[in-house]
């Protein structure tokens, strides 16, 4: 039998406790591994998935809709109907511009229109319902204009909707069918927003009168915006005749004062500096209407202006005051009514613009973009091809192989009409609406029918007209 060398035996028995040992280590380290990735999944909750964010149900504002239905008297409508989602404690601003025209031919010399802007929020609570009456001239354009302002305390959706009513059967227009074109937009506010008061309103303002009937005072502390701007309508009654003058159960022209030739009124926004005693310190601007004719036929009229003023860095008040004044030239008294005459002052940096043009229609996205949908394809009196931002624009050269027609962009606000050359629309134009710098047009020629391969010819329309320009 072959001995063992006792050295072998011993370095074997190292091997194996060493081998030992190390298995030994090896299963408390991971053991003691395991140990820790479990306490901490038990001490780490799962971070909560993110709750998917649910649009509103309706757009939000800014938001426009523009339509236009056809009447045939004694008829009543409602048209322009949308909704669009209101944030709780914002402020808004409805505008409404809509247009109306006595067809040519149509029996009689007037035909009464009476328009009424409603908004109202669907969780209740108090709206807007602001319009008017006048009574429209034979193949003349008729303008409503008018607005109001709403918040609501919770989200929720705003209806809006504009109401035409020619209600009358016993009149010469009886059978008369025509069109109305309107626009209304809602607009949040961001600055501070005030109404006038009630205060004042019925009043008749007598022959040779200059009388502020609206104010609106504005305390430059709440007012921390680069610019106020103020929107008004005045809703007028010649004292034509006894009619139509009734409000808050009296009538407001008396019997010997009547005069068939009606009155010739004026009407003035203005926005001044009122200093820590109560006088005027300073005018920031003021704008007027140009004198407007209110005969038997007429009767009742709208008057609308609107201001925008930059705030001074330095103001010599604490104090922006708005007033609306009418002056009338007589020989008839003039009926200034509560109901349908507003003043709405805003602080906004960038100001409120006016409703699109009529034939469009816009909505609004989470990017604010603008977005045109047309209503008609036949042509009509006042759609335009596309909708141009506020900005001004580049204008761009190119080739046309068919021209035929005359084109008008108008790239501001929505105003369309095209000024001579070199001009801006007259301030009371009715195609410059309110807004104060009018329009600025871009004009291209397309030559006559039939023309192939003519360079187009534009250029720019107002104050800054460079001329011999060739564009597309």
């Amino acid at each position: 039998m072959t001995e063992v060398d006792p050295h072998v035996v011993w370095r074997r028995r190292v091997r194996l406790l060493l081998g030992g040992l190390f298995a030994v280590a090896l299963v408390v380290v991971l053991a003691v591994m395991l140990n820790r990735e479990g306490d901490g999944a038990s001490q780490t909750a799962p971070e909560p998935s993110a709750a998917p964010v649910t649009p509103p149900p309706f757009p939000l504002a800014p938001v426009s809709t523009v339509d236009d239905v056809t009447l045939t008297v004694p008829e009543e409508t409602r048209f322009a109907q949308n909704t669009f989602w209101a944030e709780a404690g914002a402020t808004y601003v409805v505008t409404m511009d809509l247009e109306s025209m006595k067809p040519e031919g149509s029996g009689g010399r007037s035909m009464y229109l009476g328009i009424t802007l409603s908004c109202s929020p669907q969780a209740g609570g108090p709206g807007i319902s602001v319009g008017g009456t006048q009574n429209m001239l034979t193949g003349e354009v008729t303008p409503y204009r008018n607005q109001g302002i709403i918040s609501v305390p919770e989200d929720g959706a705003i209806d809006c909707s504009i109401k035409a009513s020619a209600p009358y059967d016993d009149v010469a227009s009886n059978g008369t069918t025509f069109q109305i074109e309107g626009t209304w937009r809602a607009e949040p506010v961001d600055g501070e927003t005030l109404e006038n008061s009630e205060a004042g309103l019925p009043r008749t303002v007598a022959v040779g009168a200059d009388e502020v009937v609206m104010t609106v005072d504005l305390p430059l502390e709440a007012a921390d915006e680069e610019e106020l701007q103020a929107l008004t309508t005045l809703h007028l009654t010649a004292c034509t005749g006894l009619n139509g003058s009734r409000e808050d159960g009296r009538v407001w022209c008396s019997e010997d004062a009547l005069d068939e030739d009606g009155s010739t009124v004026s009407a003035e926004l203005q926005a001044a500096l009122v200093d820590a005693s109560g006088a005027v310190c300073g005018v920031l601007g003021a704008e007027s209407t140009t004198p407007d004719h209110i005969d038997i036929w007429r009767h009742h009229r709208l008057l609308s202006l609107e201001l925008v003023e930059a705030v001074p860095q330095e103001p010599c008040g604490e104090i922006v005051r708005w007033s609306v004044s009418v002056h009338n030239e007589g020989p008839a008294p003039v009926v200034v009514h509560r109901s349908n005459s507003s003043l709405v002052v805003m602080g906004s940096s960038a100001g409120v613009p006016r409703p699109p043009p009529s034939g469009a229609s816009f909505g609004s996205n989470p990017h604010d973009e603008q977005l045109l949908v047309r209503r008609h394809p036949a042509p009509r009196r006042t759609v335009l091809a596309e909708v141009l931002p506020l900005e001004r624009q580049a204008v761009r050269c190119g080739d046309v192989r068919a021209v035929h027609q005359l084109e008008v962009h108008v790239r501001v606000r929505g105003v369309a009409g095209v000024p001579a050359f070199g001009e801006l629309l007259p301030r009371g134009h009715p195609l410059a609406g309110r807004h104060l710098q009018r329009a600025a047009a871009q004009v291209c020629q397309h030559g006559d029918h039939g023309a192939v391969g003519r360079d187009v010819g534009c250029w720019a329309v107002g104050p800054r007209r460079q001329a011999g320009t060739v564009c597309s």
